[in-house]
C-alpha cells in the first residue's frame, strides 16, 4: 500500500506522518501528471493497480469491488 498526495507540502506531509503514525509509504509530488495517469479527481481516492502497473479501478473506497478486483487479478 502507498499514499500518493499531490496536493500537501513536503513538509505538511511529513507532519501528519510523524503525527499519525502513518505505517506504510506516502509518496509526494507537485506533477498534475500523476493525478492524471493515475485517475485522481478528489481526495482521499483509492487507485488500484494490476501485476504490470494497469489502472485498473480509481475511485472511493468500495471495499466489495476492490474486494472482488483483487481476487480476480491475482
Amino acid at each position: 500500500m502507498l499514499g500518493i498526495n499531490t496536493e500537501d507540502s513536503k513538509n505538511s506531509i511529513d507532519l501528519f506522518i510523524k503525527k499519525n503514525d502513518v505505517k506504510y509509504s506516502v509518496l509526494w509530488g507537485d506533477s498534475v501528471d500523476v493525478n492524471k495517469n493515475y485517475g485522481i479527481a478528489s481526495f482521499p481516492q483509492v487507485v488500484l493497480l494490476d501485476k504490470v502497473g494497469v489502472v485498473i479501478y480509481s475511485g472511493d473506497l468500495d471495499t466489495q469491488k476492490i474486494s472482488e478486483l483483487i481476487d480476480k487479478n491475482m
